[in-house]
């Protein structure tokens, strides 16, 4: 049957042809450059204050980075993607709108009182489940975190609760959480675990494309007009397009930050750097940008 012993060779051949495109692929992986080790000995760390600083997988902490320390509003990352898990978006759009009550006023009341970031709301008044999410993450408005919290699950003890278990169930035992503003200097994290807090935001492409933003407008009463709020990460756009991810500021975190940015331009690959402790926002944001430069450098 010549017709079968043709298609045999021409097989065989083909089978040849594919273990020698195998070999050179292979060649091609092992012969590569391979990226430089992160080397922590070779980052300027900050004097004050802690960091640690991840590359893909790699990650390297500085001195005294290893324990759980304060974080202030980080933990409204923790808020938001958790609010995703439990409301996710319908066909990749979010639905509903948070209608604010008594209860609500009262939260920006007891906000206010503490000392937090808060945006005035009115009984009555209204916003999208996305502009909540720009308030928690680009305002970093306390009340209407809290408020976030009672909008996807009705209750803020019970989205606690399952804050808690989001946590447990994705491996950030390094993050603990005693409410959802980090005003409470019991809520901690490590620089590790923010990293990895830090990997599934930027997986997350509406929260990505939020804690980007600029600013953002929201509207505070019924009727009344939206003000603009600024962006509290004032490294958007700088240092190599810095594009999030968030800010944290009480007397226990101290000024601390969460940045990242892509390794190069167009790159889906992020560098990640986390301070947290600095005695204030222009020295955070100085040892932020230092390790953002000098991780680049060494790639």
């Amino acid at each position: 049957m010549p017709g079968l012993r043709a298609h045999r060779v021409q097989l065989g051949a083909g089978l040849a042809g594919a273990g020698v495109l195998g070999l050179v692929l292979a060649l091609v992986l092992v012969l590569a450059p391979a990226r430089p080790a992160l080397d922590g000995r070779d980052l300027p760390w900050p004097t004050r204050g802690v960091a640690s600083v991840a590359v893909g997988e790699a990650v390297v902490g500085g001195p005294g980075s290893e324990g759980p320390r304060a974080m202030g509003s980080i933990a409204k990352l923790v808020v938001a993607l958790v609010a995703l898990d439990l409301v996710p978006p319908d066909g990749g759009a979010l639905q509903g709108w948070h209608v604010f009550d008594s209860t609500d006023e009262v939260i920006a009341a007891h906000e206010r009182a503490a000392g937090g970031a808060v945006i005035d709301v009115s009984a009555g008044s209204a916003l999208t489940y996305r502009e909540m999410l720009e308030a928690a993450l680009v305002a970093s408005s306390n009340n209407h975190t809290r408020s976030l919290a009672r909008f996807v699950s009705g209750d803020e003890g019970q989205f606690l609760d399952h804050a808690r278990e989001w946590l447990r169930d994705n491996g950030l035992d390094g993050i603990e959480l005693a409410d959802l503003t980090g005003m409470a200097p019991e809520t901690r994290a490590t620089a590790r675990d923010l990293i990895a807090l830090s990997r599934l935001a930027l997986a997350d492409p509406l929260i990505s494309e939020i804690v980007e933003m600029p600013e953002t407008r929201i509207a505070s009463a019924q009727g009344s007009p939206p003000r603009t709020y600024v962006n509290t990460n004032g490294l958007l756009g700088r240092f190599g397009g810095v594009d999030g991810l968030k800010t944290g500021m009480t007397d226990a975190a101290g000024h601390s930050i969460v940045v990242t940015a892509p390794v190069a331009e167009g790159s889906d690959e992020h560098i990640i750097v986390v301070i947290l402790g600095a005695p204030s926002a222009a020295e955070r944001d100085t040892a932020a940008a230092a390790l953002l430069a000098a991780a680049r450098s060494a790639l």
